[in-house]
């Protein structure tokens, strides 16, 4: 790791598959090489070119996140309305712990009030994420767990 995108950086790659596609994008997703929320000024303010330059509705372009439940709570405070997708993996801690070690720095119960608060101060359903793997999270006591904490918050 050398450094975080600028948030001209990220844009321009949009405008780059743009190009080489010749397609119009209707969706952005903000995953995959490093947390989104760990670059959270330049992801915002690319998130905000994006929907108020580019035209593509906030509504269109999701961050997605391993669980950094403080960024969480600061896209809540600052109404963010992007689609906000939490990589959960599992809803039983110790088996979330060994697939995503942030849970022990923010734990199930940081990120349900997190995801909470997101919600009540922006209204926007939050998604979550999730791989099974073999043995490690898809028993029934894994699944009863996993709608449990998805069922704590509703679209109202």
């Amino acid at each position: 790791f050398l450094r975080n995108l600028t948030s001209g950086e990220i844009v321009d790659q949009l405008l780059q598959v743009k190009k080489a596609s010749g397609k119009r994008i209707t969706n952005v997703v903000f995953m995959g090489m490093g947390e989104p929320l760990l670059n959270y000024d330049a992801v915002m303010t690319a998130a905000d070119i994006i929907a108020g330059g580019i035209n593509i509705a906030a509504k269109r372009i999701t961050i997605s996140t391993a669980g950094h439940a403080e960024r969480i709570r600061r896209m809540g405070e600052e109404r963010r309305r992007f689609k906000l997708a939490v990589s959960l993996h599992s809803a039983v801690d110790e088996t979330r712990t060994g697939l995503m070690p942030i849970n022990r720095t923010f734990g199930l119960d940081q990120l349900m009030g997190a995801v909470e608060y997101y919600f009540r101060q922006t209204k926007q359903r939050v998604t979550y994420e999730v791989i099974f793997f073999d043995g490690v999270n898809d028993g029934p006591r894994d699944i009863d767990r996993l709608i449990a904490f998805a069922r704590r918050v509703r679209r109202p």
